[in-house]
């Protein structure tokens, strides 16, 4: 018998989603990698990106050259697409394995014997940080094996850090999603949270970098401290990196406090 037998069932119970989420993360990277040498070697799409208001600018991650493989990257998977998927896939699968488990009385079965709840959020939140690394290292997998191909001309240590602080992206909303998990019990009001929270995050990114007035709520943005500086381009920002995990451990160690102290639904 496993020593983890709650993240084994949980990665057992997301292997379906996994298996399809990662084919088609793998097939969108290696699109951007088929699309890269035409966006290179046509300087109009850079002045075109010049010409879009700065609105549309922000979208796709600020003053970023598209004729460069690491600024090409940033814009097109960096800066929205993965940070998004890994977010949100991560929400999903902690609202399934935490949320959706206590809401169908699996949690009253479970912890009438000799396990604690608590081991169950811990256990839980293993399998999300499994969970949410599997389209995070396939798309480095895949640009790691396509990119010479199109002379990229990312790096490994930025491929290396840009993935890191994409996991840490994903892996802050998992939290939020087993803190309120393990307030409520239940999946739609743990999946509407987290993924709402993700919406603002990104809104308030936009906002702040186009408006003066939302400056302050872009500071209470993890986009605006993790993807909004470009760790393809200019590295990791370690030390929000390491902030954004250490607000991950605490919101679940807050989930496993609440939780034990919660009957569980069913």
């Amino acid at each position: 018998m496993s020593r983890f037998p709650f993240t084994v069932r949980a990665l057992r119970c997301r292997a379906r989603s996994l298996t399809g989420w990662g084919i088609g993360t793998v097939a969108f990277v290696s699109m951007m990698l088929a699309v890269f040498p035409v966006v290179r070697d046509d300087n109009s799409f850079d002045e075109l990106l010049e010409e879009y208001p700065e609105p549309i600018r922000a979208l796709i991650g600020g003053g970023v050259s598209l004729s460069t493989g690491p600024g090409f990257m940033s814009a097109e998977l960096y800066s929205l697409m993965l940070p998004v998927l890994a977010a949100i896939f991560a929400a999903n699968a902690a609202a399934a394995l935490l949320g959706g488990e206590d809401e169908r009385g699996w949690m009253s079965f479970v912890v009438s014997g000799p396990t604690t709840r608590a081991r169950i959020v811990f256990e839980t939140a293993a399998a999300v940080a499994l969970v949410v690394a599997v389209p995070v290292v396939l798309a480095a997998l895949t640009v790691l094996i396509g990119g010479p191909m199109v002379d990229l001309g990312l790096s490994v240590s930025r491929l290396v850090e840009v993935s890191i602080v994409m996991r840490v992206f994903g892996l802050l909303f998992g939290a939020v999603a087993l803190l309120v998990a393990g307030a409520v019990g239940r999946r739609g009001p743990t999946v509407g949270a987290s993924t709402g929270l993700v919406v603002f995050a990104y809104a308030t990114e936009i906002v702040g970098s186009i408006a003066s007035w939302g400056r302050p709520l872009q500071e209470l943005s993890p986009f605006h401290h993790l993807v909004a500086a470009q760790p393809a381009m200019f590295g990791a920002p370690w030390i929000e990196v390491v902030v954004a995990v250490a607000i991950a451990v605490v919101m679940t160690v807050v989930a496993a406090v609440l939780i034990e102290r919660r009957d569980p639904v069913g």
